[in-house]
C-alpha cells in the first residue's frame, strides 16, 4: 500500500502544467465517442482500442481535464510498481525489491509516460503483472495461471501492437522450461491472443 501511494502522489504532482499535445488530444478526442465506437475510431489509429475503452471510463468518474486524463497513466504506473516489487521481492530480499521499485518509480522516462495521456503506462501495467504470474506459474506449476498470462498476452496485444515481441519471448522461454505438454503451453499462452 505504501509503495502505491507514495508511487502515485509522485506521480500526480505536477501532471496538470502542461496542456495536452496532439496524441494526448487524440485521446481524449476518444473519450468523446460513444463506449461501443472507440473499436471503430480506433481501426484508422495506430493503436488498437483497450486503452481508450480504459480511457473512457476513466473519464466519467474523474472528468477530461489534464490532470483527469493524465492521472489514469499514473494510477496503473503505481500498480506496476506494486508488481514489480511483489516479482523483486520473490526473487531476491525485500531490500533489493525496493531498490528496484525506487528505480523504476525514478526512471525518468517511464515517469514521463505516466504524466501522459497515452497507453504506455498500461502496457507496462500489463507486462508487471505478466511477469508476475509468469513467475507463479513457473514455481508452481498451475494451468489456471497459464490462461491468466494468455488473457494478458491478449490484453497486450489489444492495447498496443508494439507489445508482440514481449509475447513471442514469453511463449519461447515457457516452451524451454515447461517440461510438459508443450501444445497445451502455447494454446494457453500463444493462441488465446491471437484468436
Amino acid at each position: 500500500v505504501a509503495i502505491f501511494v507514495i508511487n502515485l502522489l509522485f506521480k500526480l504532482y505536477h501532471n496538470g502544467c502542461r496542456a495536452l499535445w496532439y496524441d494526448e488530444i487524440i485521446s481524449l478526442k476518444n473519450t468523446f465517442l460513444d463506449f461501443g465506437h472507440i473499436k471503430h475510431e480506433s481501426e484508422w489509429d495506430a493503436n488498437p482500442p483497450f486503452y481508450y475503452y480504459l480511457l473512457w471510463i476513466w473519464t466519467k468518474m474523474f472528468g477530461v481535464s489534464e490532470p483527469g486524463l493524465r492521472s489514469m497513466s499514473a494510477f496503473f504506473s503505481a500498480l506496476s510498481a506494486c508488481f514489480i516489487y511483489l516479482t523483486a521481492a520473490r526473487l531476491s530480499n525485500h531490500l533489493q525489491a525496493l531498490v528496484i521499485t525506487i528505480l523504476f518509480s525514478l526512471h525518468p522516462l517511464l515517469f514521463y509516460y505516466s504524466q501522459e495521456a497515452r497507453g504506455y503506462s498500461v502496457v507496462i501495467f500489463l507486462i508487471s503483472v505478466l511477469l508476475y504470474f509468469l513467475f507463479l506459474f513457473l514455481h508452481t506449476n498451475q494451468t489456471g495461471y497459464l490462461i491468466g498470462i494468455g488473457l494478458l498476452n491478449f490484453l497486450l496485444i489489444y492495447t498496443h501492437y508494439l507489445t508482440f515481441p514481449v509475447i513471442v519471448f514469453i511463449c519461447i522461454y515457457l516452451c524451454f522450461q515447461v517440461r510438459r505438454n508443450i501444445v497445451q503451453v502455447l494454446l494457453l499462452v500463444w493462441a488465446m491472443p491471437l484468436a
